[in-house]
């Protein structure tokens, strides 16, 4: 009896865990960035995914828009190494939400370049920012933050896409465009 008993609770542990997989993906709102575009317009655009200059929405009123990548040329002693192509954006978070948001999880982004990986920038001493070591903190209702972020990318130009999670087990923002 105790061996059915203990593969009752594991079988139940899996599914329960199964449950807690990846979370949803682009389930809030998009609209042009810091303005507003008719309910209609911003309907009909909610299945694609957000870009550059737009404004994602998570259901709680906090939103964050991502600048337009622009180039930088990191410092002798960036990391990771032997970058062949850098790229910064800036991301804005607005907190429409009634509670303070804690933005920390928002400057761990994670990017993709031309479909795979592409590593964090980390400048002391060039052109490439990173708020995520020190611009991270708590956005007040009603306030904002700005957060830069710099990503190695391919020497040429391609498609890159930043997923931004506002917790845990939040839905992540995740947007795409050329850099």
């Amino acid at each position: 009896m105790k061996i059915r008993t203990s593969l009752v609770a594991a079988a139940a542990a899996v599914l329960l865990l199964a449950g807690c997989g990846s979370p949803p993906v682009n389930t809030g709102s998009v609209s042009p960035a810091s303005g507003g575009a008719p309910a209609s317009a911003a309907a009909a655009d909610a299945k694609k995914p957000p870009t550059w200059g737009e404004r994602y929405t998570w259901p709680n009123g906090v939103a964050i828009e991502v600048t337009q990548p622009a180039g930088c040329k990191p410092g002798q002693y960036a990391q990771p190494p032997n970058i062949e192509r850098a790229v910064t954006l800036q991301v804005t978070v607005t907190n429409g939400s009634d509670k303070p948001f804690d933005a920390t999880l928002l400057s761990t982004a994670q990017a993709q370049f031309g479909g795979a990986h592409a590593d964090a920038v980390f400048d002391s001493n060039g052109k490439c920012k990173n708020s995520t070591m020190n611009g991270a903190a708590t956005v007040l209702p009603g306030k904002t933050l700005k957060l830069d972020m710099s990503f190695a990318v391919g020497k040429d130009p391609g498609e890159l896409q930043i997923e931004l999670q506002p917790d845990f087990v939040g839905d992540k923002a995740v947007f795409v465009g050329q850099a």
